[in-house]
């Protein structure tokens, strides 16, 4: 809340502590910087939450190597892709499961009403 009044915007963000589940209004954009595994419970909700056929999602805080996976999800719950962008960052120790990229993606609601 800080930074919205430092900012200036409490006039433009509506801020409340709850689940995904307690929302039921939808939003032009949804911003969410999450794992892989908590994107992949999100996505009904991004699709719920944003207006069909306008609505965008910026989804990121996950790897490369897990990118693929999270955008044929997001295809088949009625997402386009329309933007990636990709940042290298350094890693201690590399696996499958971590890289030194983390992936960001822009995505639109794709479903009409």
């Amino acid at each position: 809340m800080q930074n919205v009044l430092y900012n200036r915007m409490e006039n433009r963000l509506r801020l409340f502590c709850g689940s995904a589940n307690a929302v039921s209004e939808r939003f032009h954009l949804i911003l969410a910087n999450l794992p892989a595994a908590v994107h992949v419970e999100m996505f009904d909700h991004y699709r719920r939450l944003t207006l069909r056929g306008e609505g965008l999602v910026v989804v990121s805080g996950f790897y490369d190597v897990q990118a693929a996976d999270i955008e044929k999800e997001l295809v088949r719950k009625g997402f386009t892709v329309l933007e990636r962008v990709e940042m290298n960052a350094w890693a201690a120790a590399l696996t499958s499961e971590c890289s030194c990229s983390w992936v960001g993606l822009g995505l639109k609601n794709s479903l009409k009403e």
